[in-house]
């Protein structure tokens, strides 16, 4: 038994293997130009009409259609590629901070070494972003006081209560 989506496609093959040169020319022409008729009628030369017959027989909107969600595919996979290297970057230029900062700690006595101690947190911190790990987290284990947390906590319930979530 066939589904409409086997016709379809079975249609739109059987279109595909009547298309000439000059159809495909014309599509890529229309496509180019936003999907747009009118403004390729002087370049192909024939009538709107003969476009509009082009298009609806040869399923240029279907077509048009996979290779946008082709292209749309191929971004996103490129733009996980650089972010993923971004974040490999980040941490490992976190971790030469923090492994540099200890050797100066190792190499030298703790009194003049506020540079190296920065260096360490900022590497860690570096690290710490490039895991993916909120900074609530961060500022939750360095509070020092109730208040600190109380003002914390708000933050939060805040955040949650912009996005819909209720305690």
């Amino acid at each position: 038994m066939m589904n409409a989506d086997t016709k379809d496609a079975g249609t739109q093959e059987k279109a595909h293997k009547r298309e000439s040169q000059k159809h495909r020319a014309a599509f890529e022409a229309w496509y180019a130009n936003d999907r747009s008729c009118f403004r390729i009628l002087e370049k192909v030369g024939v009538s709107e009409q003969t476009l509009h017959n082009w298009k609806n027989g040869f399923h240029w909107h279907e077509r048009a259609d996979l290779r946008d969600a082709e292209i749309a595919q191929i971004q996103e996979q490129k733009a996980i590629k650089a972010r993923v290297k971004r974040l490999d970057d980040q941490a490992k230029a976190g971790t030469l901070l923090r492994v540099r900062g200890t050797q100066h700690l190792i190499k030298n006595e703790i009194e003049g070494t506020r540079d190296a101690m920065t260096a360490i947190k900022m590497g860690i911190e570096i690290e710490r972003q490039s895991d993916g790990m909120p900074d609530i987290y961060v500022r939750i284990a360095n509070a020092t006081s109730l208040e600190e947390l109380n003002a914390l906590e708000a933050e939060i319930e805040s955040r949650f209560a912009s996005n819909g979530y209720q305690k």
